[in-house]
């Protein structure tokens, strides 16, 4: 800011001003753009000199002015009459509101700024005798609001600075119950501050953070965690500042769930305040309310995302606006597509009859009628979507079964969008919403690229589907397709045809014979090569895109289906990836991928806005068994391996597990591996000189799903051993095994949903499913215990990878490590587990926090990483 002498002449700034439009006070009080030489409080720089603020906008002439006969003051009795009739309707109560007051044109010109300086020795008593204030509680006067209905008023004017506020509490404007000095009149009845007060914050104070939490608590149990996230980023809190202490209590805003855990947050603040502020010396200049870094918050308790009550759940969009908590306009789109979202969800696993209870009983709202009419268009035009003649939808066994919602919701979209994202969980019917979208589409020649193990899958299901003569399913090479005219035509390829060297002839033919009508992209994170460099395109890729390229010059209008429960497995890039694949056309390349969680909310806001994602309910009973291994006698192993192998970590605790497991491996077990090597070779093993055959589907070896099936039968197989591929794809499993053990553990919920889900679906032979997590463990009384398969498995219970946050929405609690990183700090965990056991001494409270589970081998916290 300019020094006093700086500020431009009063005329010249009037002409600057002028130029701006400006209406009222408030308008110039608004000014973002405002030269530094122009005052910010003309008024008080130009002084005697000030001709009014009609006149300096150019709205109005200038005041007259003061005559030396005006500036005379009234008698010291008749101007207090005049200072007590003007308290009650400016909200004055003390001096330092007078003084405030005295500042303003409202104050008469025949009475003093300082009634004590002039009046002394001429009747002045004191201050509550000039101002009256008990002759005003006996008169009966009429009293200002209360506080809370005082702020909510105030918060409806969209006012942001304290000037703007005077501007306008100065005109006729303001109710006579509304104070002109709100922050003396109920500076001991609530008042926080001005931030709070309007309703606007420009920076995040201790008492800023206080009433945005106090205004969330009526609304608290009904907002998602995604929800809160996304209010506290748009609104500033999430902004990264170092400087203070207290920044370690924000990150878990996100994951209050309840009043209760609200009302500890909130109390956690408070004493933060309370102990800055007595930190402080009285002569000290330092700000007690200092902004806030929401980076290294602490999770409160109980913090886990509950399912929501349908209707509150529509009404609280409402609720947030009326509440003043925010009026982002992209928030509260996010929030009512999150609630359309939610309604479909809610109808495909509950019923349509939920979801219409809900809809009858809710209110009529701006945000919820919004809510209501959207889902509403969109299900009267699936319900009109019609059964094609000619097609069925059947089980693995053949069996017919009817339509789920979600699959008529994907035909729906395909046909009014054109390309859709599947991304639906394990035995969600994502094969037969892709055929019934081809049958209501009629579409005449249908290209499907799938996973090598699925291609025979596929075409079974198809002539299943389709069981009349005018449907013709491909089954030889590639190469020797022909398209037969009148008749529905499926090619199903594999995505190795796209990395051959007659790849290029292949794309070139099946273009050339007829338009295609339709793209099923079936587990699309395949169409890029599993080693592909990030730098470069890979040969398969090229020859897709090639495929797409040639059939869009043919058929612009060729609709494109992506499926995949598992859109990101290992970076954000990988659904990037796959956007621009099912979108061709559009350019993703502006999208942050670098491993956040706030890129990974927003590459999860894209999945869903191109997207469906539903994960079904199973009728049969799954269960979850960790079992604990003592690992003492792996101890000095574990301790000498390199940081960052977490491969050569995994092979150390193979070695404790072999040793059981004939416990947990019986015929009829699916045994899976995330990793391979130094893995498969010594189950194999192991498995034999237990008696049990084994048949592998890993990255290397993949039998054929029905060929295990048929040797199982035959009792020709016992055991399958699988690795990530036996998660994608892989349908039939379920008839014939009801267990699955976990060697080693993937590394996102989603995958982990992947595998259990091979057994756990829908069609199953059998009533339960059994789980069984190995778990090598050390413990010891005093210094607790240590265990990297507890980490591993706590990580994916709690969704807390790179995945689940881009799939699902879920705020991790804390960073988003590497899998090196994770077995990093896991060992720093073990290293100081063993310098505690060698000193003989408990672990205090801050060192437990390392460990990988709780001291007590009980349930242990969530995994903060």
């Amino acid at each position: 800011m300019p020094a006093p002498g700086n500020w431009l002449p009063l005329e010249e700034a009037r002409a600057i001003v002028v130029q701006q439009g400006f209406k009222r006070g408030t308008d110039f009080y608004a000014w973002k753009d405002r030269p530094a030489n122009i005052p910010s409080n003309p008024r008080d720089v130009y002084g005697s000199a000030w001709p009014g603020m009609a006149y300096f906008l150019g709205t109005g002439p200038a005041k007259p002015k003061r005559s030396a006969e005006q500036t005379e003051f009234l008698p010291f009795e008749e101007a207090r009459a005049v200072a007590r009739e003007l308290m009650p309707r400016y909200g004055i109560v003390n001096q330092s509101g007078w003084f405030v007051f005295a500042k303003t044109s409202e104050k008469p010109a025949n009475i003093p700024a300082d009634p004590y300086s002039t009046y002394s020795g001429k009747g002045w008593v004191s201050w509550p005798d000039w101002l009256g204030r008990k002759a005003s509680r006996a008169s009966g006067r009429e009293e200002v609001r209360p506080f809370v209905e005082t702020r909510d008023f105030a918060r409806t004017l969209g006012l942001k600075k304290s000037e703007e506020w005077y501007a306008w509490a100065a005109t006729s404007d303001r109710p006579a119950d509304i104070p002109y000095s709100p922050d003396t009149r109920y500076r001991h009845e609530g008042w926080i501050g001005w931030g709070d007060f309007l309703g606007f914050h420009s920076r995040w104070t201790h008492h800023g953070i206080i009433s945005f939490l106090n205004s969330l608590n009526p609304c608290i149990e009904h907002l998602t965690e995604l929800d809160l996230y996304l209010i506290l980023s748009r609104n500033g809190m999430l902004r990264r500042d170092a400087r203070l202490r207290c920044a370690k209590l924000l990150r878990g805003l996100t994951h209050v769930r309840s009043p209760e855990d609200l009302k500890k947050a909130t109390g956690l603040f408070t004493a933060e305040l309370q102990a800055e502020q007595e930190s402080l010396s009285p002569d000290s200049t330092g700000d007690a309310t200092r902004e806030i870094s929401l980076d290294e918050l602490e999770t409160t308790d109980g913090s886990s995302l509950r399912s929501l009550d349908i209707l509150e759940s529509l009404k609280v969009v409402d609720r947030v606006v009326e509440l003043k908590i925010t009026d982002d306009p992209e928030v509260l789109d996010f929030m009512v597509n999150e609630r359309v979202d939610a309604l479909w969800h809610e109808a495909m696993t509950s019923g349509e009859g939920a979801v219409a209870s809900a809809l009858l009983r809710l209110p009529d709202g701006e945000y919820s009628g919004m809510i209501r009419s959207r889902f509403v268009a969109q299900f009267e035009k699936l319900k009109s979507l019609p059964d094609p003649d000619g097609y069925r939808i059947v089980d693995a066994k053949g069996q017919p079964v009817e339509l789920n919602l979600m699959q008529r919701l994907t035909a729906h979209r395909l046909l009014h969008q054109g390309r859709v994202g599947n991304w639906s969980g394990v035995g969600a019917g994502k094969t037969s919403a892709a055929l019934y979208a081809a049958a209501v589409m009629d579409a005449r020649m249908t290209l499907i690229l799938a996973a090598n193990s699925t291609v025979g899958s596929w075409r079974k299901t198809i002539r299943r589907s389709f069981p009349e003569d005018s449907t013709h399913v491909h089954d030889g090479k590639p190469l020797e397709f022909r398209f037969v005219n009148g008749e529905r035509n499926f090619l199903v390829v594999n995505y190795e045809s796209f990395q051959q060297a007659w790849s290029a002839d292949f794309v070139k033919k099946v273009t050339e014979q007829a338009p295609i009508d339709f793209i099923v992209f079936d587990e699309v994170q395949f169409a890029r090569q599993r080693h592909e460099a990030e730098s470069r395109m890979s040969e398969r890729r090229k020859q897709v895109n090639s495929l797409i390229d040639s059939t869009i010059a043919v058929n612009p209008d060729v609709r494109i289906l992506a499926m995949s429960a598992t859109p990101v497995v290992n970076n954000l890039r990988e659904a990037v990836k796959l956007l621009e694949l099912m979108l061709p056309g559009r350019d993703f390349s502006h999208v942050p991928v670098v491993a956040s969680t706030a890129n990974a909310i927003n590459v999860h806001f894209l999945l869903r806005e191109h997207g469906i994602r539903y994960v079904p309910r199973y009728e049969q009973q799954l269960s979850k068994t960790p079992v604990s291994i003592d690992g003492q006698e792996w101890f000095d192993q574990l301790s000498a391996l390199r940081p960052r192998d977490v491969l050569q970590l995994e092979q150390t605790l193979l070695q404790a597990k072999l040793r059981h497991l004939g416990d947990w491996v019986r015929r009829g077990t699916l045994i899976y591996t995330h990793y391979v090597e130094g893995i498969v070779e010594p189950l194999t093993k192991a498995l034999g000189q237990l008696g049990l055959k084994s048949h592998h589907f890993t990255g290397s070896e993949r039998v054929n799903v029905e060929e295990f099936i048929d040797d199982f039968n035959n009792g020709q197989a016992d055991v399958l051993i699988g690795s990530a591929p036996v998660g994608t794809g892989v349908d039939g499993l379920q008839f014939v095994l009801d267990r699955i053990v976990f060697i080693t553990l993937p590394w996102s919920n989603a995958e982990y949903e992947q595998i259990v889900g091979r057994l756990w679906r829908q069609g199953s032979a059998f009533s339960k499913v059994d789980v069984i997590i190995p778990q090598v463990t050390l413990r010891e009384e005093r210094a607790g215990q240590w265990s990297w398969d507890d980490l591993r498995l706590r990580c994916i219970e709690y969704k807390q990878t790179l995945a689940d946050a881009a799939l699902d929405g879920i705020i991790p609690q804390g960073g988003l490590p590497s899998r090196e990183e994770m077995q990093r700090r896991s060992l720093d965990a073990l290293k100081l587990w063993s310098e505690t056991v060698a000193k003989g001494l408990p672990l205090t409270a801050a060192d437990q926090s390392h460990n990988a589970t709780s001291p007590s081998g009980g349930p242990a916290p969530k995994p903060v990483l």
